[in-house]
């Protein structure tokens, strides 16, 4: 019976051994589940007009960065984002995954869009969709400092700031002009749009013009009427993509000539009586025109 006692006593000691030793043994980073890195899309082709949407099945995600150049969000951080492309042509999306242990990854996109192509002409804009197509001069013509500053921006690092000087004066006027040259030639957007990012909380009446010069100067107005919300103005201190028929200019003054605009934008207040205490700031970026081919 001593014997028996003896035996049992020690095999129960030798199995306790050989558990603990197991556990021991056991390596503790295979208990932690590894990251999953993994995106989709909806689709890789879509018609002009309808959206994609991108998301991320990563697990374990600390840092996540989408990018959309020349879509709409050009970027984001959300795990699921809805896209739309301007026009027709092949996209690149990407997106790069930090996981919490500190790997990266990055998964690319190829998204084709069928329909109408633009072609754009740029005149401030750092939107990788639109092409460069002439320069700016900033000319304070009264009440405004006018300067690209870094402060306020739609895109990019830059925007155009238009600075009431803060004085009691006969009104107040910016202008966009070409650099360079006395006028450019944009008659081939006849049929296209003029499209600005406008920023300000002003509630005071202002004009926008475009002028000509071929001999006689013509100037078409159009009114940014702070109620209307002409254009999709909205005067609460936020950025705003205007779109704006270049036919309005036209239908404001027939003899405007568009192969000889002399300012591209001018900015002048609708009221003559202006006083210090106003609020004149008004801030403008991704300005370029566009035209469907």
């Amino acid at each position: 019976m001593k014997n028996t006692t003896k035996y049992t006593a020690f095999f129960f000691l030798l199995f306790a051994i050989l558990i603990f030793a197991c556990e021991e043994d056991q390596d503790p980073t295979q208990l932690f589940e590894p990251p999953v890195f993994g995106a989709m899309s909806t689709a890789t082709a879509i018609q002009f007009g309808r959206d994609i949407i991108f998301t991320d099945t990563s697990t374990k995600v600390f840092l996540r960065q989408w990018s959309f150049p020349g879509g709409n969000p050009a970027a984001s951080t959300d795990s699921v984002v809805t896209v739309s492309y301007p026009s027709g042509g092949d996209y690149e999306a990407s997106l790069v995954v930090t996981h919490v242990d500190n790997q990266v990854f990055e998964k690319k996109f190829v998204v084709n869009v069928e329909g109408p192509k633009v072609q754009t002409f740029g005149f401030y804009s750092e939107a990788p969709n639109v092409s460069f197509g002439h320069a700016l001069a900033f000319e304070g013509n009264n009440g405004f400092d006018i300067s690209a500053v870094t402060t306020e921006k739609f895109e990019g690092e830059r925007s155009i700031e238009f600075k009431f000087k803060k004085e009691d004066t006969w009104g107040v006027q910016g202008s966009l002009r070409p650099s360079g040259v006395n006028s450019i030639d944009i008659s081939a957007y006849a049929e296209g749009t003029y499209k600005l990012a406008i920023k300000t909380s002003s509630q005071l009446p202002m004009l926008l013009r475009l002028h000509s010069n071929n001999g006689t100067e013509q100037r078409a107005i159009l009114e940014l009427d702070p109620v209307a919300e002409t254009y999709g103005l909205k005067r609460d201190g936020q950025w705003h993509q205007l779109e704006i028929p270049m036919q309005d200019f036209i239908a404001a003054n027939d003899q405007l000539d568009l192969t000889a605009v002399t300012h591209i934008l001018v900015l002048r207040s609708g009221t003559a009586d202006v006083k210090s205490t106003d609020d004149w700031d008004w801030y403008i970026d991704n300005f370029f025109l566009e035209l469907q081919i």
